[in-house]
């Protein structure tokens, strides 16, 4: 890696292309993505519409240029999930959907989301539901999106409870005093203990 280049592209190359355990395990935040700018950000999006079309199976940079919302992507990810592979792995093609959903806004995808969040029935066909409660972070603080959230946080599937508090902690980024709360909080913590900051969430919500 160029010495040149900044440190925040450097840290992007590496989530993106590096040893893939970082993302096994920290999963690709958004703010890696998005803190590139000016010559760098196009670097970064040049690099990543040319790998995008290669039909490997890295989701890295699929979700790279959901997250940033990449417009010339589109055509390439919708080729991808045309030609129906068998070798295509389950992760991949949700995340394919779910950066397709991310860059248009997917708010005519809204009620969707919400069933699948919330019941993990398919309508949206080859998105998981972890996918599509991150997803829900997209719609900001309305309040069916809210209690969707609060639902699956209690979740004893602990994929998607962590996907719920991740999208909580991005809705409420601005409110310090409940980003605390959520940045304290374990998604492996018992239940009862998760119930318990929903309620007080609910009430610095009223306050």
């Amino acid at each position: 890696m160029n010495t040149e280049l900044s440190q925040d592209f450097q840290i992007f190359h590496q989530y993106v292309f590096g040893d893939y355990r970082y993302f096994h395990y920290n999963g690709l935040p958004e703010d890696i993505c998005t803190k590139l700018k000016g010559a760098e950000r196009e670097r970064a999006e040049s690099l990543l519409l040319h790998t995008i079309k290669k039909h490997d199976q890295d989701e890295r940079p699929i979700r790279a240029v959901g997250h940033l919302r990449l417009q010339s992507a589109i055509p390439i990810l919708e080729r991808r999930l045309s030609v129906r592979s068998s070798k295509m792995q389950p992760s991949t093609r949700s995340s394919i959907i779910w950066a397709l959903l991310k860059i248009s806004g997917g708010r005519n995808n809204l009620d969707a989301l919400l069933e699948m969040t919330t019941s993990s029935s398919s309508k949206i066909e080859g998105l998981t539901q972890e996918d599509a409660t991150d997803l829900l972070s997209e719609f900001g603080k309305e309040p069916v999106v809210i209690n969707a959230l609060f639902k699956v946080f209690l979740d004893g599937n602990l994929a998607v409870c962590a996907s719920a508090l991740h999208a909580l902690r991005k809705i409420f980024e601005d409110d310090v005093t409940i980003q605390n709360l959520f940045d304290n909080q374990s998604w492996t913590a018992p239940q009862e203990e998760r119930k318990q900051i929903i309620e007080q969430v609910k009430k610095l919500m009223q306050t």
